[in-house]
């Protein structure tokens, strides 16, 4: 498997479906706190799991900033990974990091796994918010992997 292609584009994937978010909360000036909570949440954890590769500093899992502050910290995290994943040598996909998971827990990891992980978790927190977004009665976001290779054909 070509990690790095394959990575870029699950980065490429994550980023959109997070600006899509975004832009649904900040166009119908949602501050609920739970749908905000969320979507902190997200952006936050895509910091956190660099930071534990790069043994940088960690942010709070789980501060809740403003869509505006979220939109910046999501564009700067994007710029990382992926300068991150462009630099990484193969080989060092099957590196073994660790580091100190959210329980307090000394765990290793590989940074494949890792970015995997964050991924998925990014995805999974996604539909969270789409189901707070809804209970609020609007329209939530497409965030489907499917959509955004689609997006990119038009």
């Amino acid at each position: 498997m070509d990690y790095k292609i394959h990575f870029l584009e699950l980065l490429g994937y994550t980023h959109w479906a997070d600006l899509n978010v975004a832009d649904v909360l900040k166009r119908n000036d949602i501050k609920e706190s739970k749908t905000n909570a969320l979507f902190s949440h997200i952006i936050n954890a895509e910091i956190i799991l660099l930071a534990r590769i790069k043994k940088s500093k960690l942010f709070d899992p789980f501060e809740v900033r403003s869509v505006e502050e979220n939109i910046r910290l999501a564009e700067e995290i994007n710029k990382e990974w992926k300068i991150f994943l462009e630099t990484l040598p193969v080989p060092e996909f099957d590196r073994i990091v660790e580091y100190v998971n959210i329980k307090g827990e000394q765990v290793k990891a590989k940074i494949c796994d890792i970015f995997m992980h964050m991924v998925n978790h990014s995805t999974y927190h996604r539909g969270q918010t789409a189901a707070a977004i809804r209970s609020l009665n609007v329209e939530p976001p497409v965030t489907d992997y499917i959509s955004y290779t689609r997006s990119k054909t038009k």
